[in-house]
Formats: structure tokens, C-alpha cells, sequence
């Protein structure tokens, strides 16, 4: 799972908690109504929650700085001695991917766990017979046959299955007083006309996908709750005898339902069930007008702020543009006091395929905008140009797969955060026939990995911890970048030997007052060679030098 995904996973999940928490206080106004009306108010209420990302807009990703993973040294020039700081950063736990490792597992788990429940649903209905005292098995329903089987060990009625509904008994069921038989049958028969089981399975997959979030499942089983009160209003009024109904309730209040099927009867919502049971719920049209109209209000104006104050960001992607972007427009320009930060990561283009067999050339420049977090912001092709290797091919009508290509790649890329953003500068690639993209620089040189690199690891892949520095040397502080004020980070590239000694430097991020101080000084440092295996190797790694004038 991507970090932005899970960002605003944890904002919409905030959402949900607000919304829920408003609509637990707004049911105190519906409390006198009848069940049937609080139902629908809890469903109502869940379908809000579920419809919020549907229901607002997304907001630009944040600029944040990010981590550089690279050593730190800071100087002060004053009287005493100088501050020197060497940190080396823990390695960094890629908490998005732990977190939706998690959030699949926790959903897997539930979901195997209904399927097994469903599967020893499947196995009492099998074991079930048809009561002897019927004189058929199937029993009309709304115009609907419904099986109705005594099983044998069952202890509670319970009904399942929406195509061929089956109410499963249990075998002390025909020892029942006739009036308790009937309340249960009519129970169990008014959830196979109303189609509870289907509400029943989507508010499962509600609780699968959500299955980390409290409020989802207090709302599922208001939503359940409401429901069974609503049924024994409907049964009391079917039969006309409340007392019969709540003797049938107490004989299985004891008594645990197989999961996931709705329970006749529990214990813990007994009481309120024999409450409602026995008053009548009276609520005139005018209070039930103004508490319906208060909750809608409120509960449109709360949601507006949830989403107002927690919202969801939106993905951060390249905007590709023909013409200059919003961001483009009010960039800065590339200077020695602005410079193009250091690419982190790139994905060279790939050539396409369809123009190998032309075998076409092709030279791209794109001007990219940097976000403040050095993300790519916007991408504009500015010129193009093609040629042919092989005789007799013709240059290709459509060049849109190379531009295609060129940005898919642009986009993947990263770099430091800019010292001023956002930040536009120009980028060349070149195609050819023969292999992928390669990065150019705008005189159109190859943009290559030195050669000094070579043979060496990189801290943060095989080696994780950076080695540690044995030897200081301080940089000598330019007196003409003391005098103009001058200071800041410069960042170097380093290669540190098998023996522990600097042997090449390059600049990153430069500040030309400053760049050659922190070189001549880091070029004497010494390391702790670092181990691979038990091997000693040598390493590339970033090395940041901040200069700061004393106060």
C-alpha cells in the first residue's frame, strides 16, 4: 500500500469516527419513535460514512521536507571550538508497506473466518429433518417456500440463505407451548420475507474491509440491533400476544447463534428487546418532523466539517500540460543559489517497441516542475527531434509513444527538496534502437554513473548502517562567504575505501562559496571500513556539510 493510500485511509477512517460519534447523539432524538424508523436512521448513517470519499473533493499533497540519509557535520567559526556533529539516521521502516501487509491480513483473516462460518451453516442445514408435525417441509412465506428443518444439538432457530431460504430449528422445538412455537416460526419468517440475510451479508463485507475501525462495527450493530426490535413489532402485532413472545425470547436468551446468522435471541440486548416489547412507541408528527429535520442538518453540517477538517489528499502525480501549469507559471528558476537538487531516484524510459524495427533515434526535452518535497509536479514536452538508423525506413507518423515513454519515467523520479520550490528545469533523454532510454543533460551528454562508482556498495541497499567516522577535519570557513554571509548545506557524494579513506568526492548540492571547503576537508576524513560478509568493501554514500555563521 502506497503512502498516500494510507494517508488518507487514516483521514477517512478520522472522517468516519466524527461522523459516527455525531449520529450516536443525534438517535437520542428518535429514541420514543418507532424501530423501525431508528433502522433506517443507523443504516442511513452508515451509508453516509461509506459515501464520504464519494462526497468531497482532494486536497494537494502537503510539501514536506524529507529525510537526507547522509552523515552531518556542522561548524560555527567562533572563538571556541568548533561544534561537530556526526549523525547517523536510523534505517527507516517502510511503515506503509508494513501497515498494508497488515490491513490485507486482518481482512484475509475475517474472511476465511465467514467462510468457515458459512460452511458449518452449509453443515446444519444437511443435518436438519422436516418436523414431524408439519404437514409439509416447506412452509409459504411472502409468496416465498421456505425449508424449515429441525436440527438435531442446535440451540437457537436460526434462518439463512436468500434464494432458498431455510429456517433450522432446534429438536427440542416441538416441546414448545404452541404459542411460543408460533412467535418463532413467525420471527424466523418475517427475516425471510424481508430479505434480512442479504442486509445481513453486505454489512459482513462492510465489516471485512473495515474490520480494523470500532466505529464501523458499533454502527453494524446498531444497524443489527435495530432491526431485531423492529421484527418483534412486527411479530407482536402478527400475534397479538406480547407476553407469549417474550416467554419465546427468554427460552433462548442463554443460548449463542452460530455466526454470521442473526440471533433470535441474546442475552446482552434482551432486556431493551422486553422493554420496547411492552410499551408502545408513540411519537407525534410534529416532534418526529423537527427531530428528523434537526438530524439532517446537523448531520449534513457535521459531515461538511469532518471533511473540511480532515481532507483527503489527492495522489501525487505529474500534470502533463502542452502549456505552461499554475505551478510552472510561478516556479523558480535554476541558479548557483537554487540549484537542481539531487535525483534520488529515476526509471530510465523504455524504448518502444513498435519503432525497433525502423530503428528510429529520438531526443527529448522536457521541462519538469519540482514540488516542494522534490516530487515532479508538472511535466511539459518542450522539443522533440527523430531520425532514422536503417535504410529505407521512414520516419514514423506518430511519435506520441516516445513522448509517452519519456514522461512515465520523468514522473517516477525524485530528488531533494529544493531549496526554493517549485523549481522548473529542463531534462534531455535520448532513445535508440538498440537499448532504453538514457538520461542526457541539456548539452546532450550522457548523464552517467561515475566510474568511480564501480565495485562499490551503496548505503542504504547491501550495507545499511553507514560507516563510522574515525578522523574530524574540520573545513576551513572562506572568509569572503563569512563576509557576504554566506552559509547553508552542501552535500557530497563520497567513496569510502576498504580502508577506511575518502578517495573521490563529488557535489550534489552545491554552494559554489562553499564547495571546495567541505571538499578539501571531507577528502581527509577517515571511516570504519565497512563489513560485508565479514568482508571489508567500499562504499558510496552522501555526506551533508552545514556551514553556519555564529551570532
Amino acid at each position: 500500500m502506497g503512502e498516500p493510500l494510507l494517508v488518507n485511509l487514516l483521514l477517512y477512517s478520522a472522517q468516519i469516527a466524527c461522523v459516527t460519534v455525531l449520529g450516536g447523539g443525534l438517535a437520542l432524538l428518535l429514541r420514543p419513535g418507532p424501530p423501525s424508523l431508528r433502522h433506517r436512521f443507523w443504516q442511513g448513517l452508515l451509508a453516509v460514512c461509506l459515501l464520504l470519499p464519494w462526497l468531497q473533493g482532494r486536497q494537494p499533497p502537503p510539501a514536506t521536507m524529507e529525510h537526507v540519509d547522509a552523515a552531518v557535520l556542522a561548524w560555527r567559526p567562533a572563538d571556541g571550538p568548533p561544534d561537530f556533529r556526526f549523525a547517523t539516521p536510523p534505517p527507516e521502516l517502510d511503515w506503509s508497506s508494513t501497515a498494508g501487509t497488515i490491513l490485507v491480513a486482518g481482512g484475509a483473516a475475517r474472511s476465511a473466518w465467514l467462510a468457515v462460518a458459512w460452511l458449518r451453516l452449509r453443515r446444519l442445514r444437511r443435518r436438519g429433518v422436516a418436523p414431524g408435525s408439519f404437514e409439509r417441509s416447506a412452509v409459504p412465506a411472502g409468496g416465498r417456500r421456505t425449508d424449515i428443518r429441525l436440527v438435531p444439538g442446535l440451540q437457537q432457530p436460526i434462518t439463512f440463505g436468500a434464494w432458498e431460504p431455510v429456517v433450522l430449528l432446534p429438536d427440542g422445538f416441538q416441546a414448545l407451548a404452541p404459542g411460543v412455537q408460533q412467535a418463532v416460526l413467525c420471527h424466523e419468517l418475517l427475516h425471510v420475507e424481508r430479505r434480512d440475510w442479504l442486509w445481513l451479508l453486505a454489512e459482513e463485507g462492510v465489516r471485512t474491509v473495515f474490520w480494523f475501525h470500532p466505529a464501523i462495527w458499533w454502527l453494524v450493530a446498531r444497524i443489527r440491533g435495530t432491526r431485531e426490535e423492529t421484527v418483534d413489532r412486527l411479530v407482536v402485532q402478527a400475534t397479538g400476544d406480547r407476553r407469549t413472545y417474550v416467554t419465546a425470547l427468554l427460552a433462548f436468551a442463554d443460548d449463542a447463534p452460530p455466526t454470521p446468522a442473526p440471533a433470535f435471541s441474546r442475552r446482552s440486548h434482551l432486556f431493551r428487546r422486553i422493554v420496547l416489547i411492552s410499551q408502545e412507541a408513540v411519537m407525534s408528527r410534529t416532534r418526529l418532523f423537527l427531530a428528523l429535520t434537526t438530524i439532517a442538518v446537523a448531520l449534513s453540517a457535521g459531515a461538511w466539517y469532518s471533511v473540511s477538517a480532515l481532507p483527503l489528499r489527492q495522489a501525487a502525480s505529474a500534470r502533463i500540460s502542452t502549456s505552461p501549469g499554475p505551478l510552472e507559471l510561478q516556479a523558480k528558476t535554476v541558479t548557483p543559489e537554487n540549484p537542481v537538487p539531487r535525483r534520488t531516484d529515476a526509471v530510465a524510459p523504455r524504448y518502444p517497441q513498435r519503432f525497433a524495427a525502423s530503428g528510429v533515434y529520438a531526443s527529448l526535452t522536457l521541462r519538469v516542475t519540482l514540488d516542494a518535497t522534490g516530487r515532479v509536479a508538472e511535466i511539459r514536452p518542450v522539443r522533440a527531434d527523430y531520425s532514422n538508423a536503417r535504410a529505407g525506413a521512414t520516419a514514423p507518423a506518430d511519435t506520441t509513444p516516445f513522448v509517452e515513454a519519456a514522461v512515465s519515467a520523468v514522473n517516477q523520479w525524485r530528488y531533494d527538496p529544493p531549496i526554493e520550490a517549485p523549481l522548473v528545469f529542463e531534462v534531455s533523454l535520448r532513445f535508440t534502437p538498440d537499448t532504453d532510454g538514457v538520461m542526457v543533460n541539456a548539452a546532450g551528454a550522457p548523464m552517467e554513473t561515475p566510474a568511480w562508482h564501480e565495485g562499490a556498495l551503496r548505503v542504504g541497499q547491501h550495507i545499511q548502517q553507514p560507516p563510522a567516522k574515525v578522523l574530524d577535519v574540520r573545513p576551513v570557513y572562506p572568509m569572503e562567504a563569512q563576509n557576504a554571509g554566506v552559509q547553508g548545506i552542501v552535500i557530497l557524494e563520497v567513496r569510502i575505501e576498504a580502508d577506511g579513506r575518502v578517495s573521490h568526492t563529488r557535489v550534489l548540492r552545491s554552494i559554489p562559496q562553499l564547495d571546495q571547503a567541505a571538499t578539501d576537508a571531507v577528502k581527509q576524513w577517515e571511516f570504519q571500513p565497512a563489513l560485508l560478509n565479514g568482508a571489508l568493501v567500499p562504499v558510496v554514500m552522501a555526506i551533508t556539510v552545514q556551514f553556519t555563521l555564529s551570532r
